[in-house]
């Protein structure tokens, strides 16, 4: 799994005592920490697919055999013929796709009487050899169940893709007969390369009976094959892991925890200096301390893409903001919304953004800040940072 980086400052916690005597004096500082953390992300989520993102063309040969009406009466490896596909299709999410194929080539069968596509003249086994050539042309549903199962990784060199299809045959031979088609099979995928894929292809195709020229016995007639060929991967490829919103929450909520240690460490290195500076000669000429300056970094709500609603984890950060809020009564919070640019329209995304904005600010005055304490504004839709998803957030600021 591609791992995303992105800078996350924690906190930036600082005081400064000063204590200045007749012969000497004293400074102290309690610095700024900032961190450097790993996203997560979550492997079975990606960025929304835009139209032109994973397109791929592919073109392959190899060999099929026709079961159908009488076609046992010959040796079997007088039935195999030549087949080619060639397809066009996109992947919409790492682990469902569509292509349009165009395969066949040429059928072999026999017959015990001349049928429409039998040769002029019986063999000498008593039968006679049918052989036509014909297409499939069919739409089908791909399935990535490695990128199901396992999570989608860019890395994987193989990868198991079933499909199913349906569309309809064509013999390029007078009669020229059209037949329902029903596909289906397994696309064995090995990555060469970032743009190119080998295929090994098993493959199925039901027909109506009639498509082998033959209504002798019921049923539909059957053709079986395999094929190797290449696939190429236009640009635009792949997907970007969607980040895990909730253990962002959960690093953020960390961070707060990180917040309050310092702050307290700090609140006590206070207490002893001014205690330090109590018991100092009178001679002192000047006292300056400052206690419990805050001035945390800005902090981050994530939403769901389309969604105002507040995540369920996010109580825990807005908890501790609104407690250092009350604390420090002349502290002010901008809280400013933003939606992911990359979706929706401009006015939808100004809305989703104010919304977002007001629904943690409203959650703010709950948790006992002063409504007058917060500024609050909507900045519509944006792409600033890399995935769109961090784009879809509120940002809490101290002013």
């Amino acid at each position: 799994m591609k791992k995303l980086m992105f800078l996350l400052a924690a906190a930036s916690l600082s005081s400064v005592a000063f204590a200045q005597q007749k012969s000497n004096s004293q400074n102290v500082l309690i610095g700024e920490s900032v961190d450097v953390m790993e996203v997560p992300v979550d492997k079975y989520k990606v960025e929304t697919n835009h139209f032109f993102d994973n397109w791929f063309f592919s073109v392959g040969g190899g060999a099929q055999v026709l079961f159908g009406d009488q076609s046992d009466l010959g040796k079997f490896k007088k039935r195999i013929a030549p087949a080619l596909q060639i397809s066009i299709g996109k992947w919409f999410t790492p682990g469902l796709g569509l292509r349009l194929q165009y395969s066949g080539l040429q059928s072999k069968s026999f017959s015990s009487e001349p049928s429409v596509y039998s040769k002029p003249h019986m063999l000498s086994e008593g039968y006679y050899q049918d052989k036509f050539n014909y297409m499939n042309l069919h739409g089908d549903i791909l399935f990535n169940v490695s990128n199901m199962l396992a999570g989608y990784n860019e890395n994987r060199i193989y990868d198991f893709v079933p499909f199913v299809g349906f569309g309809f045959a064509h013999s390029y031979d007078a009669p020229r007969r059209n037949s329902l088609a029903f596909n289906f099979g397994i696309i064995n995928t090995f990555h060469l390369a970032s743009a190119w894929d080998l295929n090994l292809e098993l493959y199925g195709m039901g027909t109506e009976n009639k498509f082998d020229g033959k209504t002798i016995s019921k049923g539909p007639d059957f053709m079986a094959g395999a094929t190797v060929g290449i696939t190429y991967k236009f640009p635009q490829r792949g997907f970007k892991p969607a980040p895990d919103v909730d253990a962002i929450m959960a690093l953020t909520s960390s961070q707060m925890d990180a917040i309050n240690t310092a702050l307290a460490q700090q609140i006590e290195q206070n207490r002893q200096l001014k205690a330090q500076l109590a018991n100092q000669p009178t001679e002192v000429v000047t006292e300056q301390v400052t206690v419990n300056q805050i001035a945390p970094a800005p902090q981050s709500v994530f939403f769901q893409i389309g969604s105002a609603v507040l995540p369920a984890n996010s109580t825990v950060n807005l908890q501790q903001i609104a407690e250092l809020v009350k604390d420090n009564p002349e502290l002010k919070l901008k809280v400013t919304g933003y939606a992911d640019s990359d979706t929706g329209s401009a006015a939808w995304n100004k809305q989703l953004s104010e919304d977002r904005a007001n629904n943690v600010a409203n959650e703010l005055v709950k948790l006992g800040v002063n409504k007058n304490n917060l500024i609050i504004s909507g900045m519509g839709g944006v792409n600033t940072l890399t995935p769109p998803a961090f784009n879809r957030r509120v940002i809490i600021e101290a002013q």
